[in-house]
């Protein structure tokens, strides 16, 4: 579905697939996960998580990632739809507007309801300007 999306990628390495400045990312990576033999989606934004918002993320539990050093923010996930709803909802922590247990629950509901068919913007890109 990348490929047919953002066309030919960057970089090929071994199990992994990469693009850059792709879309609304930074950067994305498409790995094979070897022991399930499934793909995973990791994408990334420009993003300075305060160091004071660090733990409430952590506290998500919905596979984010923040790079301090390089000022990003990565979810993975099996769909771009998935990493466009953890990404916004990080954001809404950092800016108080939701608790880190609220988050998660909404995340949960989301992608249940989402499987049901049910659209929301949370998962239609972002919904903040990285």
């Amino acid at each position: 579905a990348m490929l047919e999306k953002y066309g030919a990628p960057d970089m090929l390495d071994g199990d992994s697939v990469r693009w850059n400045d792709n879309g609304s990312w930074k950067k994305t990576i498409v790995r094979r996960v070897p022991r399930e033999g499934e793909d995973v989606l990791e994408q990334t934004i420009s993003y300075d998580v305060p160091r004071d918002k660090r733990a409430a993320l952590s506290k998500l539990d919905i596979m984010l990632k923040v790079n301090a050093l390089d000022k990003e923010l990565s979810a993975t996930s099996e769909s771009e739809e998935t990493n466009f709803l953890a990404l916004n909802l990080a954001d809404e922590v950092v800016h108080d507007k939701r608790t880190p247990e609220d988050a998660r629950e909404y995340y949960l509901t989301t992608v249940r309801l989402s499987h049901a068919g049910k659209a929301s913007p949370y998962m239609s890109g972002l919904l903040f300007r990285p």
